[in-house]
């Protein structure tokens, strides 16, 4: 597998899309207080490499995306809640 490089900021994104099962673009940007066209630009980059899937109400994270946050988010909460799912 090719893991894409990811930088602090889509690592940030990406470890919400783990702690929450279905999340908007506009709660990603409150909690992480990233501006919303930021946040929809690194969504699109994210759906294009497979790492979230667009729901009905949301966005949620795909199994490659899980591998990808659990090889790359060195943070102890994170890789549990990948091991959990």
């Amino acid at each position: 597998m090719i893991v894409p490089h990811l930088n602090r900021r889509d690592l940030e994104v990406l470890g919400i899309f783990i702690q929450m099962i279905l999340c908007s673009a506009y709660k990603i940007s409150k909690i992480t207080n990233i501006p919303s066209a930021s946040i929809w630009r690194i969504l699109v980059r994210f759906s294009t490499l497979g790492l979230i899937i667009k729901e009905e109400r949301g966005f949620k994270v795909t199994p490659r995306g899980l591998v990808i946050a659990y090889l790359l988010i060195d943070k102890d909460y994170i890789r549990d809640k990948v091991a959990e799912r």
